[in-house]
């Protein structure tokens, strides 16, 4: 589980989670932990929209369709959960904008997935079921259902990601030959399950059988359409188990009536709910349908709830998700890997820009040491959530901070400094009047050490942001004797105790102190700090 810090502890209370769909009920006893659940499935847009201001969370399977006008009339609602790979059914972008996690299980049906894709190549390719329904006629016609074999026949995969890859091995051990399209598959990938990356037009001209692993969006919608399927062999045979609506039906229908394909076998359609009588699907020659099986095996079912039913728990409990699917430049292993670095980088960020009058107009990250090395996206992003959620007056999370930096004019950059002989993190914000600076890094033990304020080399360890806040008083003063009695004293006046007190040179007349007391500051005590002649720069800031 990946573990993010939290700055406003979570109460010990209930949440609600909403389940509008069938789940699996070990799904429902993980939520149950934390949360009030409602299964109220079969409920119209309007339905949901009137009770979901009520909730923290939603879980669906692929019946309900999350749109924006749901999103937008929620109020708590905090990550919205698939149970399956697939997340078409939610508008991702909406729930991005509201800074709503969404989450998919893109492992919990993979098996399943690609053995159902693998049982309606077979099943087409030997005529299984029209040949089980002759036989339920007392008939017997061996030579009407002369089938295909499949050793040796090229299979042309579109999509090579968990589920192709699994077809993609299963189909080599039965001695087919490989093709792939998948513009996010390198050659070493494609080269260890022994598929040929071709193009999409030289897979569709190649193959005698092309099975579907896309997800819906517009790049695929109908890539399978009139024109594409002349530019097939008559012989070829179709699959998709994927989605519906990246085959032109209608199309398909008529390829199959004039015998310009061998063959079709749908899971997956446009209009699931609208499946009626008169559908063309019906009565097209060589057609194998199932009603979307593809995810339906006793393993997968259990698999996919207890999977978003943990992510959607892990996030009431201040967690980040395993799979996010809206989180920009990240997945969940690449989190893992550098968690503590995300974590100092949020803290720091929440540093930082207390540190400035005005609204904030810049962030830049510098990853210095061997930090240099890791991905920099994320640890803006982080390093911005941190800072924004301190300035705003709104939620801020990994889903929705380039969003809410875009939409505030911040400007977000990072840089990299590998020369430095220590890993660190530099950042560095800027108003229209001020610019501050952190360093930081962190300990063996993953606790956030800061290394310099304001360009002043200290260390100092920042306490736990999840637990009580403490309140610090910075000041940047003469480095003579008594100055810093002075700032003492006058905390002592206002009845502040120092709990700890770190000490910093910049130049041999000029050091800093930051002091960290119980209480709030007020802005008396804060303004006669000020006040003394010999301090340059008094701030507060809250960790």
């Amino acid at each position: 589980m990946v573990q993010m810090k939290r700055y406003d502890s979570f109460k010990s209370r209930r949440f609600r989670v909403l389940v509008s769909d069938s789940i699996d009920n070990a799904g429902i006893d993980i939520l149950s932990t934390v949360a009030d659940v409602d299964v109220k499935t079969k409920l119209t847009e309007d339905q949901i929209c009137e009770i979901i201001p009520e909730y923290d969370a939603m879980m669906v399977r692929s019946g309900t369709k999350v749109t924006e006008k749901i999103i937008r009339s929620s109020k708590k609602l905090k990550i919205i959960g698939r149970a399956g790979v697939g997340v078409d059914n939610v508008n991702v972008k909406a729930a991005t904008d509201t800074g709503i996690f969404v989450v998919n299980s893109p492992l919990g049906n993979t098996v399943a997935a690609a053995e159902h894709t693998l049982a309606l190549l077979m099943a087409l390719s030997r005529n299984i079921a029209p040949a089980d329904a002759s036989m339920r006629a007392l008939k017997w016609e061996r030579n009407k259902f002369m089938g295909s074999q499949l050793q040796g026949k090229i299979l042309g995969i579109v999509g090579l990601g968990q589920v192709g890859s699994h077809v993609a091995k299963v189909a080599r051990e039965m001695g087919m030959k490989l093709l792939t399209f998948d513009p996010y598959v390198n050659e070493a990938k494609a080269a260890s399950l022994d598929c040929q990356i071709v193009t999409l037009e030289e897979l569709y001209k190649m193959s005698d059988y092309i099975t579907l692993h896309v997800p819906l969006i517009p790049e695929t919608k109908h890539m399978i359409n009139a024109d594409t399927i002349k530019t097939m062999k008559r012989t070829c045979r179709i699959i998709n188990a994927s989605r519906g609506g990246v085959i032109d039906e209608k199309a398909l229908v008529e390829a199959l009536k004039e015998g310009r394909l061998a063959g079709a076998a749908m899971d997956v359609f446009e209009e699931e709910k609208a499946f009626a009588e008169d559908n063309p699907l019906l009565t097209a020659p060589n057609m194998l349908l199932t009603p979307h099986l593809g995810a339906s095996t006793h393993e997968a079912q259990v698999n996919v709830a207890v999977d978003v039913a943990q992510q959607i728990k892990d996030t009431l409990q201040g967690n980040l998700p395993q799979s996010a699917v809206n989180i920009p430049g990240m997945r969940a292993a690449e989190l893992q890997q550098i968690l503590p670095l995300l974590s100092c980088c949020d803290d720091l960020g929440k540093v930082t820009v207390q540190l400035l009058q005005g609204a904030l107009e810049k962030i830049t990250v510098t990853l210095e040491g061997e930090y240099a090395s890791e991905r920099g996206d994320p640890m803006l992003l982080a390093v911005a959530k941190g800072a924004l959620a301190v300035q705003l007056d709104r939620p801020v999370n990994f889903v929705n901070v380039k969003q809410v930096a875009d939409t505030f004019k911040v400007a977000l950059s990072v840089a990299k400094e590998p020369h430095h002989t220590k890993p660190g993190l530099r950042v560095e914000m800027k108003s229209r009047t001020e610019t501050a600076t952190v360093r930081g890094t962190n300990t063996d033990d993953g606790k956030v050490l800061m290394t310099a304020f304001q360009d002043v080399p200290i260390y100092m360890l920042l306490p736990d942001l999840g637990s009580k806040k403490t309140s610090f008083i910075y000041s940047m003063h003469s480095d003579s004797p008594g100055v810093l009695a002075k700032v003492t004293g006058i905390l002592g006046k206002h009845q502040l105790n120092i709990g700890n007190l770190h000490l910093g040179r910049k130049a041999p007349n000029l050091g800093i102190a930051i002091a960290s007391v119980d209480g709030g500051v007020s802005q008396e005590a804060l303004d006669e700090v000020k006040a003394l002649d010999t301090v340059k720069e008094c701030k507060v800031f809250v960790v």
